[in-house]
Parts: structure tokens; sequence; C-alpha cells
């Protein structure tokens, strides 16, 4: 037989104020820190529950009328409750629970000191305890200050689980609690999961079975809202708005304890990660659309700009320590998963789908895209940092099909006679730079041309060095229309047969400051010569 224990009180005094946090921690707060410690990962139960009483009979969340006035609201579930003396501290016993959404130790503290705040009337309850915040007038030096305390009342009726009461509720807590399914993703039924990162695709079934194997840990989502914002949820509750083609709900543990921000970084690196590891085409193609048809910013776009590098196994992504016993477990099971090797990334094959075979990434450069139609491809222009994404890829770029140039040679049988007179003093210039004459393979082309059939720019001369050691100078045909251009060109390119250097050595400086200096002693020999005093 058992007998009835009579219940006992006690306070409880933690070291935090009233006004502790005061700006960050609103109504919006004080709702979502309390439902999410009722979440089945927080509570490591099975349920949770929303319960609103209103014209004194009890109703669901989502049956419950928001037109109406409420006496009471309850947060509860199923599962293993926990104890009053953590009222008192920071301290979590979830911190290290990767599936859970608390990891600070503030939420059941800065939820009572914001209800006080507020004038909000909240009770916690677990196992065979009840406790009511409220504040202790307290000097400390010259300031006067409100220390938050609990009345803690034990041995009374014993509960599955645990509970927050809501009693009297206000008509603005009414209104967040009515929007708990828009922030809150378990008690949201409207949402999809669009891709879920280790699920059962065919894409990526093996990679599944890693996961099987892998320590428990946070599988993030692409998830549709419907209509609206883009949002970012972190372990299915809401942190903030995105500027953001999809919506995300992922594992981060680098947020405010506020849940106001992530870390941007840390952000940007988990969606590249997921994006980049994304086997699912749809994801892919809607990426691709966006980044054709608006090229302004969006998260995504951001996040896949040439970040830091990532290691293409997936196993280095799971931050497990170098000496953890279990790392090398973990890379000789993924040696041994018959993991198929794929010919081409599915963003390629996404990207030939939507585009074409003969697809490429458009050029900057009018003229290379329009070189590149004529070949037969097709430039395609994308949001900049989503196009160098794809290039590391090794999509091929419009302005790379441009890079087999050729001179057009003219044989010396269509010059005219005034051309050819041109190439005839060809010894005569050689002989008067060098002072010896020498054997100089001169060709003329008409310029310079792409395999497309369009000239570009050339200039008026080279110097060409073949593989098998043969050399000679080329000389563009317009040149030949006067001695001096035609002298000009040709001693240009016979400093580089000569020296074999380039314009900016000093051997083929040198090679003109000999031939300047030799003109110079002909000159003054010749004027001495003709009796010139000077």
């Amino acid at each position: 037989m058992r007998f009835p224990v009579a219940s006992t009180t006690c306070d409880i005094e933690t070291s935090l104020t009233t006004d502790y946090r005061r700006f960050a921690w609103g109504i919006e707060r004080i709702v979502l820190d309390s439902i999410s410690n009722h979440l089945p990962a927080d509570s490591k139960g099975s349920k949770t529950t929303v319960r609103i009483k209103q014209e004194g009979r009890w109703y669901d969340l989502k049956r419950a009328d928001p037109a109406k006035p409420a006496e009471e609201v309850v947060f509860e579930d199923d599962g293993a409750g926990y104890s009053a003396g953590l009222l008192s501290v920071l301290f979590s016993p979830k911190a290290a629970d990767v599936m859970s959404v608390g990891q600070f130790g503030e939420g059941l503290k800065l939820v009572a000191a914001a209800a006080l705040r507020s004038g909000i009337d909240v009770e916690y309850r677990s196992k065979n305890w009840i406790a009511v915040p409220y504040a202790k007038s307290e000097r400390i030096d010259e300031h006067a200050v409100q220390r938050l305390c609990f009345h803690i009342t034990e041995n009374g009726d014993h509960i599955e689980g645990s509970r927050t009461v809501f009693r009297n509720p206000s008509k603005e807590l009414m209104r967040e609690i009515f929007k708990i399914p828009e922030k809150v993703l378990a008690l949201n039924d409207s949402f999809s999961v669009i891709y879920a990162e280790g699920s059962s695709t065919p894409e990526n079934r093996h990679a599944t079975r890693l996961y099987r194997n892998w320590p428990s840990r946070y599988h993030p989502r692409i998830i549709d809202l419907g209509a609206g914002d883009k949002s970012l949820f972190i372990k299915g509750v809401r942190v903030q708005t995105m500027g953001a083609i999809f919506s995300y709900d992922l594992g981060l543990e680098n947020i405010s304890p506020d849940r106001l921000f992530a870390d941007r970084e840390t952000l940007l690196n988990e969606i590249a990660r997921i994006l980049k590891e994304c086997t699912d085409h749809s994801v892919i193609e809607t990426l691709l659309r966006e980044a054709e048809t608006d090229r302004c910013y969006r998260f995504e776009f951001e996040a896949l700009r040439d970040r830091r590098p990532q290691s293409s196994l997936i196993y280095a992504d799971y931050r497990i320590p170098k000496d953890d016993p279990e790392t090398e477990k973990f890379k000789e099971l993924w040696r041994r998963m018959d993991i198929p090797k794929t010919q081409t990334n599915p963003w390629v094959d996404v990207f030939r789908k939507l585009y074409g075979e003969n697809a490429v990434l458009a050029s900057s450069n009018v003229n290379e895209n329009s070189d590149a139609r004529l070949m037969g491809f097709n430039p395609v222009k994308l949001n900049s940092d989503l196009d160098c994404y794809l290039g590391i890829l090794g999509i091929k770029r419009a302005s790379s099909l441009a890079t087999e140039k050729q001179y057009r040679w003219v044989d010396r049988l269509d010059l005219t006679p005034a051309e050819t007179g041109m190439l005839e003093r060809i010894p005569e210039i050689t002989e008067t730079v060098l002072g010896e004459l020498i054997p100089v393979d001169v060709r003329v082309y008409s310029g310079l041309f792409l395999n497309t059939g369009r000239e570009i720019e050339s200039q008026h001369g080279v110097y060409v060095r073949s593989p098998d050691g043969q050399e000679y100078i080329g000389i563009k045909q317009s040149q030949l229309q006067s001695l001096e251009a035609f002298a000009s060109t040709y001693i240009h390119e016979l400093g580089h047969l000569v020296t074999g250097k380039g314009d900016y050595y000093r051997e083929f400086t040198d090679f003109f400051i000999q031939a300047l200096t030799k003109f110079v002693l002909i000159y003054m020999t010749d004027k001495v010569s003709a009796g010139d005093p000077q």
C-alpha cells in the first residue's frame, strides 16, 4: 500500500535579473523557446502537444479558434522530464546532443524573466514538481535589481514528461502561439522536404548506407514552405528570413544564444556543402533557372563562390578529431563501400539537360559568344558565382573556344608586282642593319583568323620558331604598301630572329642600340669624307 507524501515547498534563486537580455527576449522568444523544450529531440519523448482552453473546453492548437480568447495554454511532451535544480544554473544537459535545439542552458530562465517583464503568468511542471517564477527586489551597492527566483512545490501530482503552462494569456501572446506552425517544423503539416541529406533516393542510396553507420548528427534539409519569404530553420525552429531560393533546416551549432541569427560564414559553408553534394536534379535545375533569369543576389549564389577548399571525402565533413579512435573505422567503412564511379557530376548532367550537349558558359565578350555560336555551341549566361562554380566542374567557356587561331598565309604568286618588289629589298635591308648578308625566310599573311572565319586584331609582323627548329618572319600583307611600314616591321622581327628574345629582354634592346650606333658611325664617317668640319 502506497501512502501519500506531503508536498513541500522551497525557493530557488538564480544569478540572473529580470532585465537580463531584455532587448532580445520578447513574446516570440517566450513562445519559441518554450515549445523547443518540448520537442522530441529535447524532451526525449515521442510527441509534442499544444493545448488551448477556450470557453471551458480543451482544443488542440490546430482546432482552436484564433478569434476567441483563451483561459489557459499548455505545451507538453511525453519525454523523460527534467529536474527543478536546472532552473538555478546556466547549464544544459543537452549541450552535447547534436539533435537537440537547446544547448545554452538559458531558455527556461530567460522565458521566465521575459514572462515576468511582460506580465505573463507562466508555470513549469515536470515529474513531481511545479515551479512558478517571481522577482525578488534587492539592492547591490547603489543599484536596485530584480533577481529571478522560482517557487518550487514538490511531491505534488506526478506527471509523465513535462509541461509549460500559460494562464490567462494576452492577445499578443495568443497571436504568437497561433504562429507556432509557421515557425516550428514539428508542428507544421504544410511544408514539404525538397531534399534531405542522406535520403534514400536512387542517386544517393550509397551515401545513405554511410549515414546509417555514422555517429548521430542532424541531417540538413532543403524545404518548401509555400508562399512567402524563405527562412532558415535550425533543428526545426525558425531563426531568420533569408534572401534565398530555398528555405533550409540545418543542424548548425554556431548560432547566437538568443537564436536571432546564425554565424554567416558557417551558414554559407554549410549551404555550399549541401548544394555541392546534392544529387537531386530538380534542386539543381531550379538553381540554374534562377541563375539564368535572375542574376541578382541570392544566398545560394554567394555560398557557391570559390570558397575554402572542401574535402572530397564525406567523412572529413563531420569534424571527427584526428585522434578519435572511430576515425579509422569510418575511413575503412568508406573504402569498402561499393560506390559507383560516375563519369559526370549531377550539376553537369542537369546543365546539359537544360541547355543541350553543345552548351557552354557565355563570355562577357559578345564577339566570343558570336564565335561560339558560329562553331555550333550554345553560350549560356548565368549568375557570375554559379558560372564560376560550373567552370570549376569542367564546363567549357565560350572564351576558351576562341583559342584556336591561325595566320592565313598568302602565296607569293598571289602578290601584286609592287608587293613582290618590296620583298625583293629584304637582302639590302638585312645587310644594312647587320653589316652582313644572312638568309632570312620571310612569309606574308593576310591576317589572323579564328576557326570560325572571323579575323581578329593582330600584330603587323611575327617571328616564329617552330618545334622542329625552323625560323621565319611573318609580315602582314598590308605592311607591303610602303617602304617605311615594311622596313619598320621587318627590322623589328629581324631583331627577334637574331637575338631569339622577346620585346622586353635586354638582348633585344641591345640589338637596336648596336644597329643605331652603326648608322651613326656611317653617317659621321660620310660627313668627314665630304670635308665637313664637324
